[in-house]
């Protein structure tokens, strides 16, 4: 290993920890806002409950459009809801 690939690895390291820093300082500020937001002290740890499992959607139902990616319109995936294009044009004409 000569000096250059020495400086080149030191460089890459240091690098790495600065990013690693900010992702650190990130999610911190994150968690301080989410604690924030929920009215809770900034060093209590957010409790979570144990998810409930989401129910079996009966044969037929829009499920088999989402599992068999039914792509229209240049790539984005067909939606039973209006886009919100269409529902701002609906409610301006509402007005």
């Amino acid at each position: 290993m000569t000096t250059s690939d020495l400086a080149a690895a030191t460089e890459a390291w240091s690098t790495t920890q600065d990013a690693r820093f900010a992702l650190e300082q990130e999610l911190t500020a994150q968690r301080l806002a989410l604690n924030l937001a929920l009215g809770q002290p900034a060093d209590q740890p957010v409790m979570l409950k144990a998810g409930a499992g989401f129910p079996e959607l009966p044969p037929g139902s829009d499920n088999a459009r989402v599992s068999s990616m039914d792509w229209n319109n240049g790539g984005s995936i067909s939606s039973p809801w209006p886009s919100a294009t269409k529902v701002r044009k609906h409610r301006c004409a509402r007005r």
